[in-house]
């Protein structure tokens, strides 16, 4: 009976010759799910002993198979690490070592090189590709904070930029931002490109006509545009300034007139040279 055990051995491993496919690292094995594993043979054999690729398999009692492509007869078998003859079990444990080698990243051994070369590359603008280094390749890691990820939408938004290995929302700039600096007029209005000489921003981000006109009749610069009006409550300041034609001057009106606030972050000039006027 043992004779023909053995024989039957003997013709199992012959037939698999062909597809045999030894292993020294597990990075030779056809998945990363699979690992390099020794296999001993025992009795006239022995000197034979290879290595094979396993894989995870709680069905064996080791927790691991022999992968198709192991030869020695061991493909599909579970794997023992056990001797036949000796009829010894492997140390306990042997199994723990070999299943820990499959979740552990795969054993390039040397075959990562020159230094410096791409070994892990990435696609993610935030991330920088893992590189060799004695032998052995790197992991992929974070780029620097502020790294460029993302361009902006507009000219009033800001680039996106990496943090902490994350591709951050583009920014926005601050209302007056001027997006066009050979252009006074231009700038930022919530996020928009702007020109600050309409009726929905006359010289300023959100400075409202009610007239519906924004002029710049007797500006002394380029920087003076006033909402035309025919009475104080037309005006978002208040304020009718008299004059050819009256405008919504920013300012207290009186003997004892003041800048007050202008929106969009804009400044109040105190001038009677026509008026006062709201600028960036």
């Amino acid at each position: 009976m043992r004779r023909q055990v053995a024989l039957l051995w003997v013709l199992a491993s012959l037939s698999g010759c062909d597809d045999e496919q030894p292993c020294s690292t597990s990075a030779q094995c056809e998945s990363a799910t699979e690992v390099c594993l020794p296999a001993t043979l025992t009795g006239a054999t022995a000197s034979l002993a290879s290595k094979y690729c396993g894989r995870v398999d709680d069905r064996c009692d080791t927790g691991l198979r022999w992968s198709a492509s192991a030869g020695q007869g061991l493909a599909g078998a579970c794997v023992t690490f056990a001797s036949a003859d000796a009829g010894r079990d492997a140390a306990p444990g042997d199994a723990r070592v070999a299943r820990d080698a499959i979740d552990a990243p795969p054993d390039l051994g040397n075959s990562c090189g020159p230094d410096g070369a791409e070994c892990a590359p990435t696609t993610d603008p935030c991330k920088l590709p893992g590189r060799c280094a004695a032998g052995v390749c790197g992991p992929i890691t974070s780029a620097p904070d502020g790294t460029k990820c993302g361009n902006a939408s507009n000219a009033c938004h800001t680039d996106r930029l990496c943090k902490s290995g994350q591709c951050q929302a583009e920014g926005t700039h601050a209302d007056g931002h001027n997006y066009d600096s050979g252009n006074y007029l231009a700038r930022c209005c919530a996020g928009t490109p702007t020109s600050i000489n309409t009726p929905n921003n006359c010289g300023a981000c959100g400075l409202k006509c009610a007239s519906g006109r924004c002029i710049n009749t007797g500006a002394t610069n380029n920087q003076q545009w006033w909402c035309s009006c025919t009475a104080s409550s037309e005006c978002w300041s208040g304020c009718c300034a008299d004059g050819s034609p009256s405008v919504c001057s920013p300012s207290s009106c009186g003997s004892t007139a003041r800048c007050i606030a202008c929106p969009g972050g804009a400044s109040c000039t105190a001038s009677q040279t026509p008026h006062y006027w709201c600028h960036y």
